[in-house]
């Protein structure tokens, strides 16, 4: 082969000689040792070496030369004419008749994929787990029924319903503040008597741990208040007191606002558990209350009336202090707003 000369158009035109021409060495390795002359395709184009070099890419002009760009891609081309069909292939039933009840290749359910399926009637179908357990926690018809007849008129009805009614249908959120109104808001106020303790119920479906309890003082009065939370008896009527504010200082409600006790240790309500929740006022102030009619049904007034009872209301000497266990009288009910108990989440 003869020589081949290249020129190298640096700053000024450089001649490069190859004696005995470009030697193809293919596609370019970075482990190869190329030596003058050695040319390589790297990413469509060709290059030279102009000098020995190993690792260094045809794209550095100290070691290599371009010979030949890769060009840009043409356009498509027309699309031929569409082929001849092929020939049709065998018939996956071949042998085999489907409308004469037969069935020559023994062919099961399972094989289909249908191996869980029978001639089970609707009515013996069973049901899942899931299902059952739904189920299992519904009322019976006879217990409605025995609650219906116990509550002869609608407004009595819908108060038996309020009665178990969770305050907590929304997940509790930590450091928001909730109270006892199972419904509504407190859209009410309670003017709280000298030496009157009021006690009102709760319940909840969940387990609450609170870190703070107390009111809303809406009018300012000369009274303090202390707090209590009372378990029930297996009449859910209140009994032994398990949490109270009698060794701190009494709430202040000589100016308006939230008023609070801080719970330590944290106080939980168990889930299913109906609590009573006692305030025990020195003297006279008003605070915010659950309207009367998202309060618990404590019994109607009489058989003909709309009204029922809503809170328990005992006269006791502030300096008495609240009692332990409590009694409870039928005459302790009265008619009237729910102080509204406000607590923190912990």
């Amino acid at each position: 082969m003869s020589s081949l000369k290249i020129v190298k158009l640096l700053d000024n035109p450089v001649t490069l000689s190859f004696t005995g021409g470009i030697n193809a060495k293919g596609e370019y390795v970075g482990a190869t040792a190329y030596v003058t002359g050695d040319s390589v395709s790297y990413l469509g184009s060709s290059y030279v070496a102009v000098q020995a070099t190993t690792g260094n890419l045809p794209s550095d002009t100290t070691y290599w030369q371009l010979l030949a760009e890769k060009g840009e891609q043409g356009i498509q081309g027309e699309i031929g004419p569409q082929g001849p069909s092929g020939d049709p292939g065998p018939s996956i039933h071949s042998g085999l008749t489907l409308d004469d009840g037969t069935n020559p290749h023994g062919t099961t359910k399972a094989d289909v994929g249908l191996s869980n399926v029978d001639n089970t009637s609707d009515l013996d179908k069973p049901i899942s787990t899931a299902t059952q357990t739904a189920l299992d926690l519904k009322a019976e018809q006879s217990e409605i029924l025995a609650a219906r007849a116990a509550a002869p008129s609608l407004n009595a009805r819908i108060s038996n319903i309020s009665n178990f009614a969770s305050p907590n249908a929304f997940n509790y959120i930590s450091g928001q503040y909730y109270d006892n109104s199972f419904h509504a808001g407190s859209t009410s106020t309670k003017f709280l008597n000298t030496n009157r303790m009021y006690l009102s119920p709760f319940f909840v479906s969940g387990n609450v741990i609170i870190d703070q309890l107390g009111v809303s003082v809406s009018t300012a009065g000369a009274a303090t208040l202390h707090m209590a939370i009372y378990e029930s008896n297996a009449s859910n009527h209140p009994t032994t007191k398990i949490w109270t504010s009698e060794s701190l200082t009494p709430l202040d409600c000589t100016t308006t606002g939230g008023k609070f006790f801080a719970l330590s240790p944290n106080f939980t309500f168990q889930a299913g558990k109906y609590y009573w929740i006692a305030i025990h006022s020195s003297g006279s102030a008003t605070v915010r209350a659950a309207n009367a009619n998202s309060s618990v049904n404590l019994g109607l007034i009489n058989l003909s009336g709309a009204s029922f009872y809503t809170i328990l209301q005992k006269v006791i000497p502030f300096v008495d202090g609240m009692p332990d266990p409590i009694g409870f009288f039928v005459s302790d009910r009265v008619v009237g707003t729910v102080p509204s108990t406000r607590m923190r989440i912990a």
